[in-house]
């Protein structure tokens, strides 16, 4: 089964993943020609671990 990602605006998948048996959901690795990142409310990106907005870009 393959989890897709994307934002409700719009109907394209931002990313995607295989999803395993007693396996951690996750929305997947970015498709071609996406990056995800993951901000503060300042629009810096966050460490590791810490909490923050998903931002979507791309060609």
């Amino acid at each position: 089964m393959v989890n897709n990602y994307g934002p409700t605006e719009t109907t394209v998948v931002a990313s995607s993943g295989l999803m395993l048996p007693q396996g951690v959901l996750h929305i997947g690795k970015p498709v071609a020609h996406a990056r995800l990142y993951v901000l503060d409310a300042h629009s810096q990106p966050v460490p590791l671990g810490v909490p923050g907005e998903l931002y979507i870009g791309g060609t």
